[in-house]
């Protein structure tokens, strides 16, 4: 049920998409807050969260100049909060916190690579086909990644933060989000050069990899190993989204710059 609703989501775009990235966003700040607390540190998680939900709707209303001031705001706020609490736990609180913001603000990427073709007068329905292709690219990376280090997995990839990965599944990662983008671009995008998406599809391979990794040290820190329990067999939306979450920013950049030029 979940994925459909998901994908159905991202093709329709508009409100929908962005109540979606909105409550995925509020989700994984409250998750945050949990890594933080295992920590031994205590964050504003509501108002962070509440942060977070302005911060990218003003980013799908396109109004920057009351995103700079909205986060000039919270990191005033911040400050004010962390100097409330004893020495010792402030400058942790702070740090904890701005990390989170930055973190989860790049759900707002989702956005923006949902409105980039529309925004450069082509058709808004490409951008529901991105959102649709990085989902799959993902996806097909993850599951290559995690039979191939399964059956031929030998040496491990980052054996301190998270002991079950290997070099060889990042390497079958990688040949799965290859095979996607060719999938992809004969299906969504013929119009488009194939070395577009398999750049996208590398960005996916590496920096899809290394959010993995990256959510894995943070939870390994608090001693967790889900974030939540939302997602049954999943755990959390940072568990199901951290990939997606750390490509996103770069996906988009590429886009703007090389695919959907001015």
């Amino acid at each position: 049920m979940g994925i459909p609703l998901l994908l159905f989501l991202s093709v329709i775009g508009h409100i929908p998409f962005l109540i979606l990235v909105l409550l995925a966003a509020f989700l994984g700040m409250m998750e945050f807050g949990k890594i933080a607390s295992g920590n031994q540190v205590q964050i504003p998680r509501a108002f962070l969260g509440i942060a977070i939900l302005a911060a990218i709707y003003f980013t799908y209303c396109n109004r920057w100049e009351i995103l700079i001031g909205l986060c000039l705001f919270v990191l005033f706020a911040l400050v004010v909060l962390a100097l409330k609490q004893p020495l010792d736990q402030a400058a942790k609180s702070l740090a904890f916190s701005v990390l989170g913001v930055i973190y989860l603000y790049l759900f707002a990427f989702w956005v923006l690579i949902r409105q980039l073709p529309a925004v450069r007068g082509y058709d808004y329905g490409f951008g529901g086909h991105w959102m649709v292709s990085l989902f799959l690219m993902v996806w097909s990376c993850d599951t290559a990644a995690y039979f191939g280090g399964k059956g031929l997995g030998r040496h491990k990839l980052a054996p301190v933060i998270s002991p079950n990965k290997t070099k060889e599944g990042a390497v079958f990662g990688l040949l799965g989000a290859f095979f996607a983008a060719i999938v992809i671009h004969y299906v969504f995008f013929a119009n488009l050069r194939l070395t577009d998406l398999l750049v996208i599809a590398l960005l996916v391979a590496i920096l899809g990899q290394l959010g993995d990794v990256f959510e894995s040290l943070l939870k390994r820190s608090a001693q967790l190993k889900d974030t939540s329990t939302l997602i049954p067999g999943h755990g959390g939306v940072l568990d199901r989204f951290d990939s997606l979450l750390f490509v996103s920013p770069w996906v988009y950049l590429y886009l703007k710059w090389f695919v959907y030029k001015p």
